[in-house]
């Protein structure tokens, strides 16, 4: 992407680039959500199993 210099007075110059319209194709969304979905079972499992942990030394 070629930068505007900066005496551009044009707002859309000097905006933030637009992630929304080259997000990727519905291949690579599929893959990054089952790559989430993949990472939070993990990471709730680890905390379902450092509770249980916890709660047995507190009982005995």
């Amino acid at each position: 992407m070629n930068q505007a210099p900066p005496n551009d007075r044009r707002p859309e110059a000097h905006a933030a680039p637009s992630y929304e319209a080259d997000s990727g194709n519905d291949e690579t969304k599929s893959s990054f959500k089952e790559t989430v979905e993949t990472a939070a079972k993990a990471y709730f499992g680890a905390c379902r199993k450092i509770a249980r942990a916890i709660n047995r030394l507190k009982k005995g």
